[in-house]
């Protein structure tokens, strides 16, 4: 209820020195407590990659953005609250969470600690992306990585690497094959899955999948995997892994323009 009502902990925009605005506290704020909402534009990955390039914005953009499910991002660059101030730390005092709300998709921030009074608020960006491979952070912690573009996204056991923009050779099929170089649930890097099944370029975290290990044999990835009965997929949701059969397919999704086509989630 609190997302809803937007019930924020006192917050206020701030001058941190170099640099320049940040978000700090106004008042005591507990560990675990709700300190407020990340709001901005929603846009698919695709949309916002084409923003960029025609509006010419360099890489800085994107530490506006979080994701949210799928292939979807929340924008705060140009339409957003006092969130969008709040900057990269290293050992951040917030943690970004997403949370279900009346069935729409919204990211949180949550105190990781008790937060003193005229403290600067801040989350771990968590970004892999390359194009902010070379931008330097400032939070001046201890443990500092030094670059904001280096994620921090665990490392699954037994699962396979995938390379950005490399072609990764299947030892099972002897071939080599092109993948994405994201997680398609979340959108991260890091340690990723492939899916076996031919010209299918998608790769998955198993803790996005809910799976302990790497799975063995022939493996197909939940978007050839009907929801309803488990049979093989014929119809997609173009944003994240739901897809259906085309038995149990019948206004499951929903057209929405240039050949995309979404489920009840994104609607």
């Amino acid at each position: 209820q609190r997302f809803q009502r937007r019930e924020y902990a006192p917050v206020k925009a701030a001058f941190v020195g170099q640099r320049g605005w940040g978000l700090k506290s106004t008042a005591k704020i507990a560990e675990n407590e709700f300190v407020i909402e990340y709001v901005g534009e929603v846009l698919t990955k695709k949309m916002f990659d084409e923003r960029l390039a025609e509006e010419k914005m360099d890489a800085e953009r994107l530490c506006y953005t979080l994701r949210l499910k799928g292939q979807l991002l929340v924008d705060a660059g140009g339409r957003g609250n006092l969130a969008r101030f709040i900057y990269h730390s290293c050992t951040p005092n917030l943690e970004a969470q997403k949370w279900i709300v009346e069935r729409r998709a919204c990211v949180g921030l949550f105190a990781l600690k008790d937060i003193e009074p005229d403290t600067e608020l801040s989350f771990d960006y968590n970004w892999s992306d390359r194009r902010m491979a070379n931008m330097e952070c400032l939070c001046g912690a201890p443990n500092c990585r030094g670059m904001v573009g280096v994620s921090t996204q665990p490392k699954p056991a037994g699962a396979e690497a995938v390379k950005p923009k490399k072609k990764v050779k299947k030892k099972a099929k002897k071939q080599s094959k092109v993948t994405d170089d994201s997680c398609f649930e979340c959108s991260e890097g890091g340690e990723l899955v492939i899916c076996d099944k031919r010209n299918c370029t998608k790769v998955y975290h198993l803790g996005c999948l809910s799976l302990p290990n790497a799975p063995t044999g022939s493996w197909l990835c939940p978007w050839h995997v009907c929801d309803d009965c488990g049979g093989m997929s014929r119809n997609f949701c173009s944003l994240c892994s739901t897809s259906f059969c085309q038995r149990h397919s019948a206004g499951k999704l929903i057209d929405v323009g240039d050949g995309m086509r979404i489920c009840e989630y994104h609607q």
